[in-house]
């Protein structure tokens, strides 16, 4: 189905607006979809992993966005898994699908309380193999400190490194 505009040419069927109607029966533009791509990413910048990751269900656009994120930004205390365990396959996860050839600009990684040490040195690894891009790195975590002095930080682009390394829970 095509849509004509004022002058009567025909409208490319992905230049259609699409719209919703909200709960007061008034139609509403969804103009989000049609940001760049660029745009989209530096939004998504900005929030948890978990929600960034909770996109891809919007539409088929959003599908692989996530992946793409320039961002991560790993907090357990901001998102809502039920068990450590479920953090930390949610994380081995996210780091096994993103898309390895998109440069990681910054790492957040946020998690007090018991850790084991793999999941530690999972993302330690990984930000070592993304050390070329990498701008800003920031790990929080109760560990020992041991893992993370062992990790080579000569990343070369890196401009900001935060790292807080509390006693281990019992």
């Amino acid at each position: 189905m095509f849509e004509f505009n004022e002058e009567g040419m025909i409208l490319e069927k992905r230049k259609r607006r699409r719209h919703y109607e909200n709960g007061n029966n008034e139609v509403n533009e969804d103009r989000l979809s049609y940001l760049p791509e660029g745009v989209l990413l530096h939004i998504l910048s900005f929030l948890n992993m978990e929600h960034v990751v909770q996109t891809c269900v919007l539409s088929t656009r959003w599908k692989q966005l996530w992946k793409n994120v320039h961002t991560l930004v790993l907090k357990f205390s901001c998102c809502r898994f039920f068990t450590y365990k479920h953090f930390a396959l949610f994380v081995s996860k996210v780091l096994a699908l993103r898309d390895n050839s998109i440069a990681l600009h910054s790492l957040d990684f946020d998690h007090i309380g018991k850790m084991e040490p793999w999941l530690l040195q999972k993302i330690l690894s990984y930000v070592c193999s993304h050390d070329t891009q990498l701008r800003q790195l920031k790990i929080t975590v109760s560990n020992d400190s041991g893992l993370i002095m062992q990790c080579d930080f000569s990343c070369q682009a890196l401009r900001s490194l935060q790292l807080s390394v509390y006693p281990r829970v019992n």
